[in-house]
């Protein structure tokens, strides 16, 4: 839980830097998006978690990215493309770091997330 504390300032400037929030309210369908994504990644792993939300949900990529990598991510499908060249190294130790902080990130994600207004309205 600790590690998951130290991201909640990330995950909030995510939020609002990757359109998954608008007027201090978070977009009503991203939530149960954004709360299924660690088990996603825990039942399929995290390259094919990307795969499925980076057609679906490339807003939530986005703040996975900003959150985990900052530097190596500034578009979309930048984390993705990380992830894939991590994953590629055949070093497991690096890989399963990647996937501790990939799901610390979405559950930062999700509390920040649920800490604000839910827009239901929101059609996006």
């Amino acid at each position: 839980m600790r590690n998951i504390t130290k991201l909640l300032d990330k995950a909030e400037n995510a939020l609002a830097t990757s359109g998954l929030m608008t007027c201090n309210q978070v977009n009503g369908n991203k939530v149960s998006a954004i709360a299924g994504f660690g088990a996603v990644v825990i039942n399929l792993d995290v390259l094919p978690a990307l795969a499925v939300y980076q057609n679906n949900h490339k807003d939530i990529v986005k703040a996975l990215g900003s959150i985990v990598a900052p530097d190596e991510t500034k578009d979309e499908t930048d984390f993705f493309e990380f992830c894939k060249k991590q994953f590629a190294s055949k070093d497991l130790t690096a890989q399963r770091n990647l996937k501790t902080k990939v799901i610390d990130a979405s559950i930062a994600l999700k509390i920040m997330a649920r800490t604000y207004k839910i827009n239901e309205k929101d059609e996006q």
